[in-house]
């Protein structure tokens, strides 16, 4: 279908329509009723006539402007939150993995790992000994979380030693931290120390099984 076919069509729509308009009642009365007016009448009719057609016209556009004003408001609006889930998205996948748990049998195999490289004498080595840790955990520990705790004793470190070994449990895993030290002066030389450093490694909860199961 062309535009001279779509032209004609609107103009045949438009002649029928007026058409009947000019048969109804209502449109006869007010034409009857226009007749009757003064020409000032008619022309003040008139004239209120076309500027309120002229006020039609003009809020076709308006409408259309307002409308195309507010869909691209939205389309701007979506388009951030479409950059803002795209960047949090990609931020969330440069995360590196969460740590891995560690149990206390874990903890005590890394301590003695630690101890073995700090260049210590066997006659050094007090032991590595696992110790609940909850009941003297401060109020910001969660309590939810997992806690393996072991008690590392050392003898006869100097000063020097004391912190590079205290430096080496404090590295050794994310989620292993120092959170007591205890210091003794050796009755024979008090140069020399007697050490206790308390590990705790803190883990997360595991999941929660899902609810319900699978219905067979």
């Amino acid at each position: 279908m062309n535009f001279d076919d779509i032209k004609d069509r609107l103009r045949e729509a438009f002649q029928t329509l007026s058409g009947r308009v000019r048969e109804s009642t209502a449109w006869n009365q007010l034409m009857e009723k226009y007749a009757d007016l003064p020409p000032q009448g008619q022309k003040a009719a008139l004239a209120g006539t076309g500027v309120i057609f002229a006020l039609f016209m003009l809020m076709i556009p308006s409408c259309v402007f307002l409308s195309s004003m507010t869909n691209i408001t939205d389309f701007e609006d979506k388009k951030q939150l479409m950059r803002d889930l795209y960047r949090t998205h990609r931020e969330a996948s440069a995360l590196p993995p969460p740590p891995l748990s560690m149990s206390g049998s874990e903890l005590q195999n890394r301590v003695q790992s630690v101890l073995s490289g700090a260049g210590l004498q066997p006659e050094q080595l007090g032991g590595v000994q696992e110790f609940d840790n909850k009941p003297k955990s401060s109020g910001w520990i969660p309590k939810s979380l997992d806690q393996a705790g072991v008690a590392v004793t050392v003898r006869k470190l100097n000063l020097e030693q004391i912190v590079d070994i205290g430096q080496r449990l404090q590295r050794m895993q994310a989620t292993a931290k120092m959170t007591g030290l205890e210091v003794r002066a050796q009755s024979e030389d008090p140069h020399y120390f007697d050490v206790v450093y308390k590990i705790v490694a803190f883990n997360l909860p595991p999941e929660p099984a899902p609810k319900g199961g699978a219905k067979k």
